[in-house]
């Protein structure tokens, strides 16, 4: 069970990482590791990329959605931050609570060839529970009002 918990830990902190890299850096057995991850990934907590990277899958973020009282929100999020990310083509993330205590529960980078540095990030409100994208600081008026609709439509959804 604790080999499974710092596999997922490591999955999350290290998105780019492989089954082997995160075995090595938690002194986990690669033989165990990869029969943990390979059951991980028939229940739904882990997922491979094509380079082999693990990720969390849908039900380990579900979980955290849980833990912090709002699981109801995981579909719904996960839907709001692709539509922002279909309609404006920026970044949007999705957590709760601020300042020190602020986690980030699902995000969606903006889509490929559309990352712009610098932005600026706006944020929505509902309760702890907060949504964001990211904006280009050269975006027309125009692009950041559309933002600014697009983001208070989403944030009502989650409501």
């Amino acid at each position: 069970m604790e080999a499974l918990a710092r596999l997922l830990l490591g999955a999350a902190e290290a998105p780019s990482a492989t089954v082997a890299e995160i075995a090595a850096r938690e002194g986990i057995a690669r033989s165990t590791a990869f029969d943990i991850v390979r059951r991980m990934e028939e229940a739904g907590l882990a997922i491979r990329g094509a380079g082999g990277d693990l990720a969390p899958g849908n039900r380990a973020v579900e979980l955290g959605f849980a833990a912090h009282g709002i699981a109801h929100l995981h579909g719904p999020a996960e839907a709001a931050l692709a539509w922002l990310k279909e309609t404006l083509g920026m970044a949007a993330a999705f957590g709760i609570g601020e300042g020190e205590g602020r986690i980030e529960l699902a995000a969606i980078p903006a889509p490929r060839g559309r990352a712009v540095r610098p932005v600026t990030t706006m944020t929505e409100r509902s309760g702890e529970v907060w949504i964001e994208v990211q904006v280009p600081i050269d975006a027309s008026e125009q692009l950041v009002e559309a933002a600014k609709r697009n983001l208070r439509r989403a944030a009502a959804a989650l409501a």
